[in-house]
């Protein structure tokens, strides 16, 4: 049986937004100064900055947790610096604790960052006030692999609809965010990146004819690239596979697609 706090963390990490393959968590467990136990100090003041540290160098770590002990103290500040107490108060011995999170992959480090920045510099004194959760506008989506895989589909499938595209989940993930350019320049991108590799001609024909060149039917696709039907639908879904591969491998590893290829 895993120990009361670690198996808080990990319900807590898998109700909100689970792990995907090759991600991990980590907890700040025992941040303790002896003479004033979890109360601040400066020695607590530099375990919290060395713990910081090694996120922001840490490789697919979506999840952190820092775990006090449960009596309201650290509840403003820590949710302040976005990262709020789960709802789960695990007990060990006689006293509760809070875990306080954060979801690295919604809200990344840069974006943390300028939040925090923004929120010293300012003008506003309500915005420094600890009490005062703050607002993630750049939180983005984390989707798991079949969520991504469907909406990968559903883009393609929306390129040449703006409205529909616009409201694709993809638009608010790292591989967009990061890519800088929008979705439709990223999937032509991607299509195109397709080319490199084993059957990749095939692949990259089959999507270019039916989704960046937008034709009518799929039938009219295979006519117009001198297929049979069985053939080019092939091509299409071999091609699919590839594309969708290369775009979670960039998600998940912050690379660009042809890093990803």
């Amino acid at each position: 049986m895993s120990p009361p706090v670690v198996d808080a963390a990990w319900a807590h990490a898998r109700s909100a937004a689970p792990l995907r393959p090759g991600e991990h968590l980590a907890l700040a467990r025992f941040s303790v100064h002896p003479p004033l136990y979890q109360r601040t100090s400066a020695p607590m003041d530099l375990m919290h900055w060395r713990a910081l540290g090694e996120i922001f160098r840490a490789d697919r770590l979506p999840w952190t947790f820092v775990v006090m002990r449960d009596n309201g103290y650290w509840d403003d500040y820590l949710s302040y610096f976005a990262m709020p107490p789960a709802a789960r108060r695990p007990h060990v011995g006689q006293h509760a604790y809070a875990l306080f999170s954060h979801d690295w992959r919604a809200q990344p480090v840069g974006s943390w960052l300028e939040a925090r920045s923004n929120a010293t510099l300012t003008d506003d004194p309500a915005s420094r006030t600890p009490s005062r959760t703050p607002e993630h506008d750049e939180e983005l989506v984390v989707l798991s692999r079949p969520e991504f895989d469907t909406a990968v589909r559903d883009a393609l499938r929306a390129l040449r609809r703006p409205d529909a595209l616009a409201a694709n989940p993809l638009n608010r993930s790292r591989l967009v965010t990061d890519s800088g350019t929008n979705l439709a320049g990223l999937l032509a991108s991607a299509v195109d990146a397709v080319r490199e590799g084993r059957s990749g001609d095939k692949h990259h024909g089959a999507l270019g004819i039916t989704y960046l060149e937008g034709t009518p039917s799929q039938e009219a696709a295979a006519e117009r690239i001198g297929l049979p039907f069985s053939t080019y639908r092939r091509h299409l879904s071999s091609g699919i596979d590839r594309l969708t591969d290369l775009l979670w491998r960039s998600e998940l590893n912050g690379t660009r697609i042809a890093e990803a290829n």
